[in-house]
């Protein structure tokens, strides 16, 4: 195995040999008589009025780059031009536009001198910094180490964000408090690992369960969802559960039924499953209405079982149409008399005139109201939690199998799990004294996966050491290894992602990561996790690396339900739907948003990414895939019919209105306002995440809209248009606001409409390079024909999310050839991680400077 490394070791000097003899003769220089000829008239003649010494607007300035040679210098601001000209964005409107042969022969020229530059510069797989793992690194690592739920850090104060995304090393700092933090969670972490969950005295909770309006119905509908989940009479919440047992859940009803209906059935769900139903009777108890069944103020309590993790509880009105009176039509009508009864009018004794008038005005009104009275207002307002009661608190099998790599549990963990005095059998077979090398080998067990790597017996030294003091003091053996893991857990070892520095290799300045390290990357990339048995087992051999080994790997990662996590932090930042969470529309003028809407919003988009890894569907299907993941709710409120129920399912997309991430209405939400969509919003979020084109920030003292005026006075695209009329705002909104524009159809929440207040929508617009669209069908028609742009938008985002750091410009040659061999993997996704796993960032490191020794 050492002979593989050696041969790896001298592949890269080889490489780097050969290019340290020199490039080709026509690679050495510039084409310094097409640049003379073709770009600087084209420059002199279409950019230095604007971007010169004097006048450097957007801080670029051109008249600087007077020769071939200085366009190296100017890398990026050469790029940004190629980019702003070929988009159609620069010149400025008022300006006379180039000849498109001019446009083409200047971007021929550059992309030319971009492509000899990256020839002749050795390749950097740039800078790895120790990178600290995030709050849930942290919490699949300790998952998968003891195999227990308990995410500590969720605790922790929240993560820096950098480039988009929350694992970015250089963001990633390591506080007093979080510090502070890492001592209590890992003693949180061992101690559940080793004894159970910690007993718990019950608290009391109110859930968040954001609720709709509900629309008053007065007759039957033919069908709805009985289950009661997609009605807006339902309370939803997402609850953290820390401990296993027995917890009740208190509901709070409001609302009416007409007199004269059946119990009302209220039914509680536990991750959409029914767990619980219980029958209410308001007319069993006292009201103060003679007309209509209350339910105001009226509770119920279920108390059941709940396990550990992220629990959706739900509290719904079963059959909501069932057991009314038989005059309303309804199905499996009330076996209760008729109580209907038409009241008359008993004037007041002694009453004056004036009295009188105003008693049978108030009796005329109570008469309409109860002729239009809705028929569907009973609901769950509100929703609390309490417990845990009875919690299961014995260690599991799996945990104590993990710590114990001796085989024996001592007698102190089995009391404690059992919960009686005496032996008995330990996971791995009759509980046995444990012998003098049980320590290290536990430790070292725990370690090896903990550290990632082979750890030898001189690091283990520290934790026997302290586990020896501990037996020393008076604790017991499995006390003493608790504390040496609690120790373990905080070394910086598990907490930090640590690559060693490695010398050059006949001056090359890449050096191949470790096959350990290798196995690190790649798990934290794809499971947000520390490697399993067999990334570890490879790696032991040193055979990670072999391409088919590594391919078969991936594809591996990708199909185990851990592959999860890449969908939940790429996909949640990438798209965006993790901030969904925040998200609270103005209820007054989105009276249909709910927690449950909230939460089918998220599901659709992350079920729609899940597929497209799991089925390892093109990317391209991002754009404008004719299907997505609809329940009932979402259906509802996409005007889409022939979904039924609570259950997400594959759902064919028809009529051109829905297609891709870009109509979905978790994307939606969180580009727009609390008040109202914003152009400007999705058009950047297009810029930035489909098209890999970030408009700078707006310049300072740029007004704000009238809010009022729209859709009263004008029309936002009205209001809209005026802003653009102000130079300093025009370029940057040329591209930005068409994007936007083509998506006004769906409104702040992601639903269909077709006026904006009092004004029709207008979706239609011309991008800077002069295509137009209709509609937004049309749009999408136009960014999967950048299939390119998009291609490298993509590329950036998952390679930046994969190394942990911003990309730089010698990144740019990898990025451009992963973009160039998409289509020979027909853009599936696994052909992009493969991609970017055997590329040079990603397989390697910065070899050590000169005279830096290696650990």
């Amino acid at each position: 195995m050492r002979r593989a490394l050696i041969l790896l070791f001298v592949a890269v000097a080889s490489l780097a040999a050969s290019a340290s003899s020199g490039p080709p003769a026509n690679d050495r220089e510039p084409d310094r008589a097409a640049f003379d000829a073709v770009v600087k008239p084209f420059l002199e003649k279409n950019c230095t009025d604007c971007h010169n010494n004097r006048r450097q607007k957007g801080g670029m300035n051109f008249e600087r780059i007077e020769s071939a040679d200085l366009v190296a210098t100017h890398l990026d601001d050469v790029e940004h031009m190629l980019l702003k000209i070929r988009t159609g964005e620069m010149p400025p409107e008022d300006e006379e536009r180039p000849d498109p042969k001019d446009v083409e022969a200047v971007s021929a020229w550059i992309e030319r001198e971009f492509a000899r530059l990256e020839r002749v510069t050795p390749p950097d797989p740039g800078r790895i910094t120790a990178r600290r793992l995030n709050r849930t690194e942290y919490n699949n690592s300790v998952r998968d180490l003891f195999g227990i739920d308990v995410r500590p850090a969720d605790d922790f104060p929240q993560d820096d964000a950098g480039y988009g995304f929350d694992n970015i090393a250089d963001v990633l700092s390591l506080s007093p408090v979080l510090l502070e933090k890492y001592m209590g969670a890992a003693e949180k972490v061992v101690r559940t690992a080793m004894f159970g969950y910690e007993p718990q005295a019950p608290t009391l909770v109110r859930l968040k369960a954001p609720t709709a309006v509900v629309a008053p119905v007065r007759a039957v509908p033919a069908t709805y969802d009985t289950t009661g989940l997609s009605l807006p009479n339902s309370a939803h919440a997402t609850h953290r559960v820390a401990v296993p047992g027995k917890y009740l859940v208190r509901l709070f009803l409001n609302g009416r039924r007409p007199l004269g209906s059946m119990p009302v059935r209220i039914g509680l769900h536990v991750d959409g499953v029914l767990v619980a139903e219980q029958t209410l009777d308001p007319a069993a108890q006292a009201s103060f209405d003679e007309d209509e069944q209350e339910l105001d103020g009226k509770t119920l309590e279920f108390t059941v079982p709940l396990a550990v993790g992220e629990r959706w509880i739900a509290a719904t009105i079963l059959h909501l149409y069932d057991g009314l009176p038989a005059r309303f039509n309804g199905p499996n009508p009330s076996a209760r008399p008729e109580q209907h009864r038409v009241p008359e009018f008993t004037p007041p004794r002694n009453a004056t005139p004036e009295r009188l008038e105003q008693a049978r005005k108030n009796f005329d009104q109570r008469m309409a109201a109860l002729k239009t009275a809705a028929i569907n207002t009973a609901r769950v307002g509100r929703l609390e939690l309490a417990g845990p009661f009875e919690p299961e608190t014995r260690p599991a099998a799996a945990s104590l199998k993990a710590i114990y790599a001796c085989g024996h549990v001592h007698t102190d963990v089995v009391k404690r799990r059992a919960g009686t005095p005496g032996r008995a059998r330990s996971p791995n077979g009759p509980s046995t004294p444990h012998e003098a090398w049980c320590g290290l080998k536990n430790i070292s067990a725990v370690a090896q996966r903990a550290f990632r790597r082979p750890v030898a017996r001189e690091e283990l030294a520290p934790y026997v050491a302290v586990m020896a003091r501990a037996q020393k003091a008076g604790e017991s053996f499995d006390e003493a290894l608790a504390i040496a893991l609690q120790a373990l857990l905080v070394s910086p070892d598990f907490l930090f992602r640590i690559e060693q520095d490695r010398p050059a290799v006949a001056g090359a300045q890449a050096v191949p990561v470790s096959d350990h390290e290798l196995a690190s990357r790649l798990s934290y990339f794809l499971w947000s996790s520390l490697p399993d048995a067999e990334l570890r087992r490879l790696a032991d051999r040193r055979m990670l690396r072999t391409p088919a080994t590594l391919e078969a790997q991936v594809r591996r990662m990708l199909a185990d339900p851990k592959a999860k996590a890449l969908v939940e932090e790429f996909g949640g930042q990438w798209l965006q739907f993790r901030a969904l969470e925040s998200v609270v529309p103005d209820r007054d003028k989105f009276p249909t948003f709910d927690n449950y809407l909230r939460l089918s919003m998220r599901n659709e988009t992350q079920l729609f990414f899940e597929h497209i890894v799991r089925e390892d569907r093109s990317v391209l299907e991002f754009l404008d895939a004719k299907y997505t993941y609809l329940n009932e709710r979402l259906a509802q409120h996409y005007g889409v019919e022939g979904v039924a129920g609570p259950t997400f399912r594959r759902v064919e997309l028809t009529g051109g209105q829905r297609g891709g991430v870009l109509t979905q209405a978790s994307v939606l939400t969180v580009s727009s306002y609390a008040t109202r969509t914003s152009p400007v919003l999705r058009g950047k979020w297009v810029l930035d995440n489909l098209l890999d084109a970030p408009p700078p920030d707006p310049p300072a003292g740029v007004p704000a809209l009238d809010e009022t005026a729209v859709g009263q006075t004008a029309s936002l695209r009205q209001q809209m248009e005026a802003h653009r009329a102000n130079p300093t705002c025009a370029s940057c909104h040329r591209r930005m606001d068409p994007l936007g524009f083509g998506l006004e159809n769906y409104d702040a929440i992601g639903a269909w409409r077709a006026m904006d207040g009092k004004f029709a929508i207008d979706p239609t617009g011309e991008l800077p390079d002069g295509r137009t669209f209709h509609q937004p069908s049309e749009l999408r028609t136009i960014l999967l024909q950048d299939r390119q742009d998009f291609a490298r938008a993509l590329t950036s985002k998952l390679m930046i999310y994969a190394l942990g750091r911003g990309l730089e410009r010698h990144d740019k040659p990898t990025v451009r050839g992963i973009v160039q061999r998409l289509p020979q993997h027909d853009y599936r996704f696994s052909g992009l991680v493969l991609e970017i796993v055997t590329s040079l960032p990603f397989q390697m490191r910065r070899a050590a400077p000169a005279g830096v020794t290696a650990p």
